[in-house]
């Protein structure tokens, strides 16, 4: 059986408002795909499904109990989904190939 995970690290970088340097917490996430087969269409999305619910968990997690937190919750969701989306294409891509050469 394969095992594969998609790791997602979401970063959650705020500024105090005296232009302090910023900082940022990060949250990593693993999400498993070992059960689905991200070359079909189906596979594939229901993969986004769950990066995009550990997407918005993650910069949940990161931006509480943070005061400009809640601020930055947006950016978080969106630059971790498009860093999500380019690994989510790269395990795509090696699975194609991967399939493309098979015997058959």
């Amino acid at each position: 059986m394969r095992y594969a995970t998609l790791a997602i690290v979401a970063a959650l970088g705020f500024a105090t408002p005296a232009a302090a340097a910023p900082t940022a917490d990060f949250v990593s996430v693993h999400v498993p795909y070992h059960d689905l087969d991200i070359a079909s269409p189906e596979g594939l999305d229901r993969l986004k499904r769950r990066v995009k619910t550990a997407v918005r968990r993650a910069c949940t997690k990161a931006s509480a109990g943070t005061l400009y937190g809640h601020l930055n919750e947006d950016a978080c969701r969106a630059d971790s989904q498009a860093l999500a989306d380019s690994e989510i294409e790269r395990h795509r891509s090696r699975s194609l190939a991967m399939l493309a050469q098979r015997p058959g």
